[in-house]
């Protein structure tokens, strides 16, 4: 159903949410965020999704994450790969959706409760509660260790997976850099292409 890709170091995020120029968003854009009316009841419009958060992603895109709020406070993010540039970039004509939710204020849930879409090369986009972290990041089986996107109450990352050893682990830290929670994320390989909640 929903496709993704894998990471490196660095991103940017901005806590107030950045406009995306050029007034109404394009149907080639829009259509595939639809989820965000049919689960908020028509609360949350897409015409109104911004760009909240970016980092790099695989061969030369980015992996940014796109949200809207309705006036009752429920988020709805979208994550996906598109061509790099400013935050404040028009929606792209090109982009690959990576899945996405809906929560109210009061669905907070403790840190590292995760959603996520996997593809059929196992490339895994997850999207995890932050809960009480200020800062998440993810130790892989090479060494590198990757940070998390934190945006919306939520860390946002991708990986690929391999199927020969277990998943990593999405390890949080405290404002002050203590660590408060480490969290075996789920095994997706294997399964079809589409999102896990």
């Amino acid at each position: 159903m929903l496709l993704t890709a894998a990471l490196t170091v660095g991103f940017v995020a901005s806590n107030a949410g950045v406009a995306a120029a050029g007034g109404l968003l394009p149907e080639s854009f829009t259509g595939p965020l639809s989820f965000w009316s049919t689960e908020t009841k028509d609360t949350v419009n897409a015409q109104q999704a911004r760009r909240v958060a970016q980092m790099p992603g695989p061969d030369g895109l980015v992996l940014s994450v796109w949200s809207a709020t309705a006036p009752d406070g429920t988020t709805c993010i979208a994550p996906l790969f598109e061509p790099p540039g400013d935050l404040d970039l028009p929606a792209p004509v090109n982009s690959t959706l990576a899945g996405g939710q809906c929560a109210r204020p009061e669905d907070s849930e403790p840190f590292a409760s995760t959603s996520a879409s996997t593809d059929e090369n196992d490339r895994h986009t997850m999207w995890a509660n932050a809960g009480n972290a200020a800062r998440a990041e993810l130790p892989l089986s090479d060494g590198t260790v990757r940070p998390a996107i934190l945006t919306e109450g939520l860390f946002v990352f991708w990986y690929v997976a391999n199927r020969t050893i277990d998943p990593p682990t999405l390890v949080g830290y405290d404002a002050t850099g203590t660590m408060i929670a480490e969290r075996s994320l789920p095994d997706l390989t294997g399964l079809e292409p589409r999102v896990v909640r």
